[in-house]
């Protein structure tokens, strides 16, 4: 204690005042005010689609946001969310509880946000209830090949005499189509269909071949006001990716008229010319005082080009960078347009550098094949790494692609065990340029069953068949310190077991060394599992000891060695 007097036992401490003629006094006790005061702050419509819309909130409180609160309209519905700065809620059925819609009017959203004392800011937000649009896009998507995108409108829902579609078809990374800043090559075209005589129906064309087959379809319904503005609502968007049967560039039908523009390459070298050509599909005209554009650079004064008419536009850049080409109607009702956005780059002549591909056991389960990673790495000085190609030899033959073309740099392989295998690999940049072949070194997979002459156990051990083990038995045991050693000559081990319930645990010794401690325990049964891996650069005499710890079932399914 601090003092005598605190040290005083509690009815000492109370009786003592009373002695010497004091009084006591209660002391007084701070009584905090009520809080009265709603948070503060602003809300606005943030994004929304034809299903949802996001919300963004700046709101404060000196004693937090207790929560929030939306509603549509007159408020039957509510919904309750944790306050976050950005919310997003199903804009009908399941949450704000918006019905049926309004072509072309504001529908009020009322947001509370309270307070822990249940104090709240109201915030009156409008959208724009569109009609609920969905669109289906055919599958498969494949180039070359004709294939659907089917809108669907919202049940007794027409679009006015005077509206129409618009439609825009894009590709490119997802980064592309997400912000529009164009890191990979880019296009897209823009049209408007009218609504008159059912054209705002599904729109079927070939899908073309382009560097990154990455397609978004966006759709909206729109009206033309009196004053000759259009007035689009809510927007669906399907987003896809194809394979390839085709590398045909061009779209060669389409049902509905759209116009397409092509650069000559797609890799513009700067100083270099290059052409665009505009194509004419599906009923399409160049009406209506056609024109070109194109505009390089950011700000007050990019570096733009224009001219009018003719399907084809020659443009040489002088710089590197985006430039952004586009050809579209100057006049009329309804739009028709298209762009292209592929990145000018000084040329690029040095070749990317790969390493040798490294192999390392694992990457699936032990069957009749034994499963192989190999893994390298890559630098370009240039425009960047395109692709890889794979290629082994087996048993000193011919060299074969294991893997014609991609941008992983990991890749998992299935060997026959006990046959030689080497792997090479090289690299394609973004300009064209082809690495030189690196080589891995000759190995071969060598699977040993728990029978083993290289393995030795100490302790007991029991052989026991099971038809889900490789070699359709293992060892196991349960004894506190028996142990099961493996020595062999060779760059890379894997241990093979089973988990599951009623497994225990083991430590794993490399060369004396203690390197892991293994948990077999799992909720389901995994034969032929990879549970422990040591890999050495160079090819060399090891020993791998497992001690069984005692705290279950500890088994050798088989050992696999890369020699």
């Amino acid at each position: 204690m601090g003092s005598n007097q605190t040290a005083l036992p509690l009815l000492r401490r109370l009786a003592l005042p009373l002695l010497l003629g004091l009084s006591l006094v209660a002391p007084a006790v701070a009584t905090a005010a009520a809080d009265t005061t709603a948070p503060v702050g602003t809300g606005e419509r943030w994004d929304w689609d034809s299903r949802n819309i996001t919300f963004h909130f700046a709101v404060s409180d000196e004693d937090g946001i207790a929560g929030v609160r939306l509603s549509c309209d007159d408020g039957a519905t509510w919904i309750d969310r944790a306050y976050t700065p950005f919310i997003t809620v199903p804009i009908r059925a399941g949450g704000l509880g918006c019905v049926g819609f309004t072509a072309g009017y504001d529908r009020l959203v009322t947001v509370e946000i309270r307070d822990p004392s249940g104090n709240v800011l109201t915030l009156p937000i409008y959208i724009i209830l569109g009609p609920w649009l969905d669109l289906t896009v055919s599958a498969p998507a494949v180039t070359g090949h004709s294939m659907t995108i089917t809108p669907t409108l919202p049940d007794g829902y027409a679009i006015p005499g005077r509206g129409g579609c618009r439609w825009e078809f894009r590709w490119g990374d997802d980064r592309s189509l997400d912000t529009q800043d164009h890191d990979e090559t880019y296009g897209s075209l823009l049209f408007d269909i009218p609504a008159v005589g059912g054209r705002c129906a599904p729109w079927t064309f070939t899908l073309p071949w382009v560097p990154v087959r990455r397609y978004e379809v966006i759709m909206s319904p729109f009206t033309i006001e009196s004053d000759g503005g259009t007035n689009l609502f809510l927007t669906a968007t399907q987003r896809f990716s194809a394979t390839e049967d085709s590398s045909e560039r061009r779209i060669v039908h389409s049902s509905l008229p759209i116009v397409q523009v092509l650069p000559s390459t797609y890799t513009p070298i700067v100083g270099q010319p290059i052409t665009y050509t505009r194509y004419l599909i599906g009923g399409a005209t160049d009406c209506c005082g056609p024109r070109w554009t194109a505009w390089q650079g950011q700000g007050d004064h990019p570096t733009q080009w224009n001219k009018n008419g003719g399907s084809s536009f020659t443009i040489t850049p002088l710089r590197p960078g985006n430039i952004t080409v586009g050809w579209d109607r100057a006049y009329g009702d309804w739009r028709l347009g298209a762009l292209y956005d592929p990145p000018v780059r000084f040329r690029d002549t040095t070749r990317p550098n790969t390493s040798a591909p490294v192999a390392v056991i694992g990457g699936a389960s032990l069957g009749a094949s034994v499963p192989v990673t190999l893994s390298w790495t890559a630098a370009d000085r240039g425009w960047g790494i395109s692709s890889y190609r794979l290629e082994q030899s087996l048993a000193g033959g011919p060299w074969r692609a294991a893997l014609s073309s991609t941008k992983a740099r990991t890749v998992i392989r299935l060997l026959t065990p006990n046959v030689a295998v080497r792997f090479r690999v090289r690299a394609t940049d973004k300009a064209g340029n082809v690495g030189l072949w690196d080589y891995g070194p000759t190995f071969r997979p060598w699977v040993a069953q728990e029978g083993s002459a290289a393995l030795a156990y100490i302790g007991p051990w029991s052989t026991v068949a099971d038809v889900t083990a490789s070699g359709n038995q293992l060892r196991e045991s349960l004894a506190l310190a028996a142990s099961a050693t493996f020595t062999f000559t060779g760059r890379d081990v894997g241990w093979f077991a089973e988990r599951g319930p009623g497994h225990g645990t083991a430590k794993v010794y490399a060369d004396g060394v203690l390197i892991a401690t293994i948990n077999l325990s799992a909720a389901v049964d995994t034969p032929r599992t990879l549970v422990f891996r040591r890999h050495w650069a160079v090819s060399g005499h090891h020993v791998i000891r497992v001690l069984v710890l005692g705290t279950g079932v500890v088994d050798v399914d088989a050992f696999m060695i890369l020699r």
